[in-house]
């Protein structure tokens, strides 16, 4: 196993993929048992979900194969609808909080990358309920039937040349994914993304990798050769099979 992601060393995501998912372990165990208000429960649920998607961008990172992160997939988003479910949650405000728009993002792009099954596909967009998003519904509309495309992207800064992308012709294609790639994580700093420079913070700060999964998802949904982008930064070239590319 080698590890992916240039920032931190292998021994890091090695002891952080453990822990992680002893603390996963440890926290499904407690819930059960808490009496606590119904706020401070599902701030607890939350926190379950948030490690479970998180630690699915740390097993890329520390270079596991993609066949075996797929497995985790259902149990993140279980997590996610459990925590929507419960009593004293917060909402999941996709068109307010960029932090909460890019993990559901995250998390549809799995889908499509992992090939989810309906049951999981069924639980997130359940999840998701009605995004208002372009970018989002036309990566759902490819697995999902009866989803429909306002016309409207909530996050146009970094999203809009990704979303462009799946219109251009073939040719355009890569041009607008290299544009999107080298704005993604400067954008995502602007937006004060509760990830970025983490991996500064005490021993990695709770670092899990900066991988761009939704452009990994629309290069899967739709077909477009990353042969000219596949070493660029922040692109997670081994979630796509090279067969997705003409």
């Amino acid at each position: 196993m080698k590890k992916r992601e240039p920032l931190m060393d292998q021994d890091y995501f090695d002891r952080s993929v453990a822990y992680q998912t002893a603390t996963i372990a440890r926290f499904e165990a407690k819930l059960p048992t808490l009496t606590s208000a119904p706020h401070h429960r599902a701030t607890f649920a939350y926190s379950i979900f948030r490690k479970r998607y998180e630690i699915l961008l740390a097993r890329y990172s520390r270079g596991e194969d993609p066949s075996e992160i797929s497995d985790a997939l259902p149990a993140a988003i279980e997590a996610w609808d459990r925590y929507l479910r419960m009593e004293g949650h917060e909402p999941y405000e996709l068109d307010q909080a960029f932090d909460h728009y890019v993990p559901a993002l995250w998390l549809v792009s799995f889908a499509i990358i992992f090939e989810a099954g309906e049951e999981t596909l069924t639980k997130l967009v359940g999840c998701i309920g009605e995004p208002r998003d372009s970018l989002m519904e036309r990566l759902l509309a490819t697995r999902v039937s009866g989803r429909t495309d306002p016309g409207l992207l909530l996050w146009p800064v970094p999203y809009q040349p990704l979303n462009d992308a799946i219109d251009a012709p073939a040719g355009q294609r890569p041009e607008l994914l290299r544009e999107f790639l080298s704005t993604w994580y400067p954008a995502s700093r602007r937006h004060r993304a509760y990830w970025v420079d983490n991996y500064k913070g005490p021993q990695g700060g709770g670092f899990f990798g900066y991988w761009c999964i939704e452009a990994a998802a629309v290069v899967t949904a739709f077909g477009i050769d990353d042969s000219t982008f596949r070493e660029m930064r922040h692109y997670p070239a081994e979630l796509v099979r090279r067969s997705s590319s003409p």
